[in-house]
């Protein structure tokens, strides 16, 4: 929890070239014997450069994570890609495998974005009745900042600039052929939207914020009486 805590005050400060992001997952603890769970941070990051140059600006800008040259790769965007979205990755020219076959998943997501560094408020305030199962929880809360602090918000549609330290995804997934489809929607939806009133005091507000992709009913109406859409 210290490292988080320390992420939130600097990711948003990095060098432009560098992104790193935090991930939250449910293991077993080592601490005890009655197979309790705990939450682990894990730290993932994108530079567009070489290793040596990584590790010099860690030790500048966040010291405490203890980077080695071991934790390092080096690979090509494309493959970076793949590594985001959790396949393996496969160095060689047929690493992206355009005819693979991947299970149908149906999934909700909503996204926040956060202006006030408190992210050890909601992470020690029972944060494991959140991220309660495999394929749902928050992930990734991701740094903003850098180039992006110095768009004005005027300038394109993407608003959401200087004064934004991270964003916050919460999914749900789930087998989009289950044989009671209905029932297994509403339960997921029901889950992400408890989630979302859960995190409510530790977000952005008045308004609250969410990127354009996230924007469903929850954030608000337009026609209260008759046809509604989303814009």
């Amino acid at each position: 929890m210290r490292l988080v805590n320390r992420w939130q005050y600097v990711a948003h400060k990095f060098d432009e070239d560098f992104l790193i992001y935090v991930r939250f997952t449910i293991v077993n603890s080592t601490q005890n014997k009655q197979n309790k769970i705990a939450i682990q941070a894990q730290f993932i990051s994108l530079f567009l450069g070489g290793v040596d140059s990584l590790l010099l600006l860690m030790k500048k800008s966040f010291l405490e994570l203890g980077l080695k040259i071991k934790d390092c790769i080096e690979i090509s965007w494309i493959e970076f890609v793949t590594y985001f979205d959790r396949s393996p990755i496969r160095k060689s020219q047929g690493s992206v495998n355009k005819t693979s076959q991947h299970r149908v998943l149906a999934f909700k997501a909503k996204l926040d974005y956060v202006k006030k560094a408190n992210i050890e408020k909601f992470v020690t305030n029972n944060i494991g009745k959140v991220i309660r199962r495999r394929w749902s929880g928050i992930d990734p809360v991701v740094s903003l900042g850098g180039k992006m602090s110095k768009i004005l918000e005027s300038e394109i549609l993407f608003v959401h600039r200087a004064g934004c330290l991270y964003k916050i995804l919460y999914y749900a997934q789930w087998e989009g052929e289950e044989k009671d489809a209905a029932a297994a929607a509403e339960r997921h939806i029901n889950w992400t939207r408890s989630v979302y009133n859960y995190m409510s005091p530790y977000v952005s507000k008045n308004p609250r914020a969410s990127y354009l992709n996230y924007r469903d009913l929850d954030l608000g109406k337009n026609n209260e009486k008759g046809h509604t859409s989303y814009t």
